[in-house]
């Protein structure tokens, strides 16, 4: 089985949200996809209904993407 296969989510800008589950059910693999730590490979990530992808956290964050982590 793939990382994150069949996954969908949909995020607004202005909202905040906390991810939670299990261990090695891809929380960290989903936040580094969409932070620019990983490149997908498949799949689409949009921002603004325009196909997007991140080569780095920095361009990541020049689209107003970042994670607050738990811990340091």
């Amino acid at each position: 089985m793939r990382a994150l296969e069949g996954v969908s989510l949909t995020l607004n800008a202005g909202e905040v949200h906390g991810l939670a589950g299990e261990n090695g059910a891809g929380k960290s693999t989903l936040i580094k996809l969409l932070t620019g730590f990983h490149q997908p490979d498949d799949g689409t990530i949009r921002l603004g209904g325009a196909a997007v992808r991140f080569d780095s956290p920095r361009t990541a964050q020049r689209h107003g993407i970042s994670a607050v982590y738990q811990e340091i």
